[in-house]
């Protein structure tokens, strides 16, 4: 499913900001070998999931059909777990954690 056929318009207009957000900031870190940004339809919930997953961490982004209750989630293997409203996403911070044990592991 693209977001195109996503019904609830407010719920894909905000699937697409984090997306073109995410992106925006992965694509300044000038590094060929990093993964690509994943994302999936939960039809029988109808939430959006957007993932970038590193082989150190994982961050993923949760847009429900009721947008207030959307976020994000950071994992990574050192144990560190943080979470929040998608509106309050720091991208540029999330990345560089989320880059934090990728580089020095592949740098």
């Amino acid at each position: 499913m693209r977001l195109r056929d996503i019904a609830n318009l407010e719920q894909a207009k905000l699937a697409r900001a984090v997306l073109d957000n995410l992106e925006s900031v992965v694509d300044q870190k000038e590094n060929d070998h990093l993964p690509s940004i994943h994302l999936a339809v939960v039809e029988s919930t109808s939430t959006i999931l957007i993932e970038w997953i590193l082989p150190t961490s994982r961050l993923s982004f949760n847009i429900e059909s009721d947008i207030s209750d959307s976020g994000w989630a950071f994992v990574s293997k050192l144990g560190e777990i943080d979470f929040g409203d998608v509106e309050d996403a720091d991208y540029d911070l999330l990345v560089r954690r989320s880059l934090e044990g990728f580089v020095t592991n592949n740098g």
